[in-house]
């Protein structure tokens, strides 16, 4: 029998737009919007009528105001409730909140007027409910179930809470156990054998001698037992899902707030003991012990254990399977001082709904938990309960309210152990410890294997991260730039700087798309023949490449600024979307930004685009590094990308050397200090700046901070460009 409700509100405004993060001014009585409609509906089959209380409270400040509150009735069956509410688009107000409190489980029949008044979840006193009520855990007994929401005009806005319920088993598997969806679970905690029900006793009598100590006896052993089966004989195991195991010493921490001092990961052991016996042997397990600073858990703990399998439920009637997780804690006397943290679930065999998927509960469901919360000084034979908050062993809820929440391991004995990662694995990467994933061999990096490389970032949409790491768009010819920030001009520490190369500045850039190769001479006769552009000065002879059939695939020479700038804003290239690159842009595509850097940023900028190895005719096609002459003799110019080993860390080919670049700046002599973001450069000028160096530059002069500059009309046998976008 599968149990459970969802709780779904569907918001719709009409009204003035709200701003984005409300003001903390008072805002007006006046409403720009009213319309919120609210349904309440049955997740599954629930042999009851669920009384549930609701409000929505807008956001303002300093007072939140309570717009709409009722209690409602989710019949058994139907199951399902809708109702119109209000809800406020005034910008001071707009942030929302929907606060839902399970009142209780009744027989089914219970009507409005049974249900009573509004009462923030009490069935007792003023919002007494008529009716037989039956043994439900609520995920409401601690707080109300909150969702936020932004109230604003235009189509409906949704706001989903998806809510399975737990109580207490009405069959005789497993003592004190509730069961959940297609799932029954029991869970205890044996701190000893309390045989008198009183208690451990002071002398040790009662202790559970278990482990081997190392020293030819049996130490004090305390156990954490799991176990879960499906209720249905046929759909097969059930899968675990368990955390972590946490204990709080109060090793140097006042005891106000539990603060780990030990993490307990027997996910990451085999099955059966993970440490040598001895003295010191917990120091043994490996990454299955976690030290906190300044802890050594070989003066708490003596040994770890976990124990994982299934085994078969029998009574008069009906036979099945559970699957149980198991730990053992070899334990020395200052274990009291500790308390003990950890959680688990299970997943039903035919999956609930996708309430619990993967051992991840998504932030719109509130699905139940075991939770073990016990001071280790005090626990004594603990099972599982229900309706005590306080318990050292009960069931709550876990809820992704903020977001999706993950346990640490699977279990099913199928499958054996697995970690979990809350944020999936991207790009064939795969979880290799609790939220952790493994990108090797991927060509992808970060904590999903989301980021492209080494750039800190996914590729912006449109573009895909090619093998090097770097993120393009081949039919475009375009790399991706992330945004962020980098340090603008030459490193006088580092560099021998020209007077005009500084100061060195930091700058924030947006994310940008620039042309991975520059402009060669063919796409260039493509926009001429087009009408768009018109022919350059000079075409062939020793340094023109326009209209030269071996140099075709050589970046344009001989074009003015304006013919650069005419070419980029055709049509015919990119739809006309690209422009002439900024000098920011273009230093930082050659020079990498802080996402990149291994140390501190403002020394980390490259001097060159491939890193500080001085030029060579390998990386550039520069001059005066073989035998003091041009590494392409015979035409100057060379193909462009013919250098690979030079390209930037964002795979842009041939910034240092082959041919300069204009850039759109107007030249002045050194940096002004006006915008730190996105900088355009001086506001006007009779020059405009190049970048890069060409074939005809010795290494110096094609480092990534430094500069030229040239009259707009100017026609350059060494002087050619590429082209940016802008990203929305």
């Amino acid at each position: 029998m599968r149990r459970g409700t969802v709780l779904r509100l569907v918001l719709g405004v009409v009204g003035a737009a709200c701003v984005t993060g409300c003001s903390d001014q008072a805002a007006s009585p006046s409403r720009a919007g009213a319309g919120v409609e609210v349904t309440l509906a049955a997740f599954e089959q629930v042999e009851a009528d669920l009384v549930w209380d609701v409000e929505i409270v807008n956001g303002r400040r300093p007072a939140p105001e309570v717009l709409w509150r009722g209690r409602l009735v989710a019949p058994s069956g139907e199951g399902q409730v809708e109702f119109t509410a209000p809800c406020d688009a005034t910008p001071e107000v707009c942030e929302h909140t929907v606060r839902a409190w399970l009142v209780g489980a009744y027989t089914p029949g219970v009507t409005a007027a049974d249900a009573g008044p509004f009462d923030a979840g009490a069935s007792v006193g003023a919002g007494a409910v008529v009716g037989a009520r039956l043994d439900v855990v609520s995920p409401t007994a601690r707080a109300p179930i909150t969702r936020a929401f932004t109230c604003v005009p235009g189509p409906p806005n949704e706001v989903g809470v998806d809510v399975t319920l737990a109580r207490p088993a009405d069959q005789s598997f497993f003592d004190h156990a509730v069961d959940f969806g297609e799932i029954v679970c029991a869970a205890r905690l044996d701190c000893c054998n309390d045989v008198d029900d009183n208690g451990c006793a002071k002398d040790g009598s009662e202790d559970i001698r278990l482990l081997d100590a190392g020293d030819g006896e049996r130490g004090r052993t305390i156990v954490l037992a799991f176990a879960c089966a499906g209720l249905n004989a046929g759909a097969g195991l059930p899968t675990l899902y368990v955390d972590d195991i946490e204990l709080d010493c109060d090793v140097g921490s006042d005891g106000s707030r539990f603060a780990p001092d030990i993490t307990l990961r027997p996910g990451l052991a085999a099955p059966g003991l993970a440490c040598k016996p001895g003295p010191n042997g917990v120091s043994s397990c490996g990454a299955a012990v976690v030290e906190g600073p300044g802890v050594d858990a070989d003066g708490f703990l003596f040994q770890l254990g976990a124990y994982r399998g299934q085994g078969e439920l029998r009574r008069s009637d009906a036979a099945l399977h559970d699957v149980y997780w198991n730990v053992v804690l070899g334990v020395k006397s200052d274990i009291d001082k500790c308390r003990l943290r950890t959680h688990a679930t299970a997943g039903a065999p035919s999956g609930v709904s996708g309430a619990l998927a993967a051992g991840v509960v998504a932030g719109d469901v509130v699905y139940p938990q075991v939770t073990w919360d016990a001071p280790l000084g005090a626990c004594s034979a603990e099972v599982l309960r229900y309706g005590d908050p306080s318990a050292f062993v009960r069931i709550d809820y876990a809820s992704g309210s903020a977001g999706p929440v993950g346990f640490d391991y699977a279990y099913s004995p199928l499958d054996g152990v697995s970690p979990v990662c809350t944020a999936p694995c991207q790009n064939g990467g795969t979880c290799v410890a609790p939220d952790v994933c493994g990108c090797e061999g991927t060509g992808f990096s970060g904590p999903t294997c989301a980021q492209c490389g080494q750039l800190g970032a996914a590729c912006a949409e449109g573009f895909a991260c090619g093998g090097a790491g770097i993120c393009e768009q081949p039919e475009s010819g375009e790399v991706w730039v992330p945004p962020g920030g980098f340090w603008m001009g030459c490193n006088g520490a580092l560099e021998e700087c020209a007077p005009d190369e500084g100061p060195q500045h930091h700058v924030e850039l947006s994310g940008y798309a620039i042309d991975a190769f520059e402009v060669t001479a063919t796409d260039f006769h493509a926009c001429v023949d087009a009408g768009a552009c018109t022919p350059p000065a000079v075409a062939g002879g020793a340094y023109g490449t326009y209209g030269v059939p071996d140099k075709a695939d050589h970046p344009l020479t001989f074009a003015t600024w304006d013919q650069a700038a005419a070419y980029c804003a055709w049509p015919g290239k990119a739809s006309g979307a690209q422009r002439l690159c900024t000098e920011a842009e273009w230093e930082r595509a050659a020079r990498g930004g802080c996402e990149l850097a291994g140390g501190e940023c403002r020394a980390a900028m490259r001097t060159f685009p491939w890193g500080e190895v001085p030029p060579d005719c390998k990386r550039g096609n520069v001059f005066g590094v073989a035998s003091a002459s041009y590494c392409h003799p015979s035409g100057y110019t060379a193909e462009v990308g013919a250098t690979p080993l030079g390209d930037s860390v964002y795979g842009v080919a041939d910034m240092a050397g082959n041919v300069a670049e204009w850039v759109s700046d107007f030249y002045a002599p050194g940096y002004s200090l006006g915008a730190a973001s996105d900088p355009r450069g001086p506001g006007a000028g009779s020059e405009h700046v190049v970048r890069g160096g060409s074939f005809a530059d010795i290494p110096t002069r094609v480092r990534g901070s430094a500069r030229d500059h040239a009259a707009p009309d100017a026609a350059l046998n060494a002087v050619g460009f590429r082209c940016c976008r802008s990203l929305p």
